[in-house]
């Protein structure tokens, strides 16, 4: 028992964030190599419920143990393989796990904005941003979704704050660029677009503005 304690306490410490902060929020992938620990632990309490000095060994238990164990862990399954189904059902549950990361309320923003529901994911965006101001993706999408609902002029705001935090953003300098190329800038967008191509050559949408 033990010994299945201290696989799942060292393997779980590299993700938990507790002894150290890590670039990647906490997933189901975490759980992967503490699981391990889990089933030696389940493995080892099986062992001591099953077996006496006085009674014996006691197959049937095992079998009605090892049920249970496996039956709880596939409905689980069950169950977190519904959020897996797609990137919005993923995202949308990380918001409901998480509603205080702005990271998932970023991406959930991001996947609405792709979808065309543009009311639910700008509270997205903006909630990702008040979490964490500095978060220049949120920010470049917002500038996206401003410009596809012609609010131009708070667009071009919120993507060169997203350059002034992140200059090397080609996503924002395509953003610019639309915003610019709706608002009749040419100059402008096409000096955006350039940019955006100098950074991201392989950016098809800044060779579209470049040549629009």
């Amino acid at each position: 028992l033990g010994i299945g304690v201290l696989i799942f306490a060292v393997t779980w410490s590299v993700t938990s964030n507790i002894p150290f902060l890590s670039t990647i929020l906490y997933a189901d992938r975490g759980m992967y190599l503490p699981s391990l620990g889990v089933a030696v632990m389940f493995a080892a309490l099986i062992g001591e419920l099953t077996e006496s000095e006085r009674a014996g060994p006691r197959p049937w238990l095992i079998f009605v143990l090892v049920a249970v164990y496996l039956a709880a862990f596939a409905l689980l399954s069950l169950v977190q393989g519904q959020a897996w189904k797609t990137n919005r059902s993923l995202f949308a549950h990380a918001v409901t796990v998480a509603p205080d990361s702005a990271r998932a309320q970023g991406n959930l923003g991001r996947e609405l904005l792709r979808a065309g529901e543009l009311d639910q994911a700008e509270r997205h965006l903006r909630q990702a941003i008040r979490l964490e101001p500095r978060s220049f993706v949120a920010r470049s999408n917002l500038g996206s979704l401003l410009v596809r609902r012609g609010r131009l002029e708070e667009a071009e705001q919120s993507l060169l704050h997203t350059l002034v935090l992140a200059p090397s953003y080609a996503e924002a300098w395509v953003n610019l660029a639309q915003a610019r190329l709706q608002g009749r800038d040419a100059a402008g967008a096409l000096a955006a677009a350039s940019r955006a191509l100098a950074l991201a050559p392989d950016l098809w949408l800044g060779w579209e503005i470049q040549g629009a």
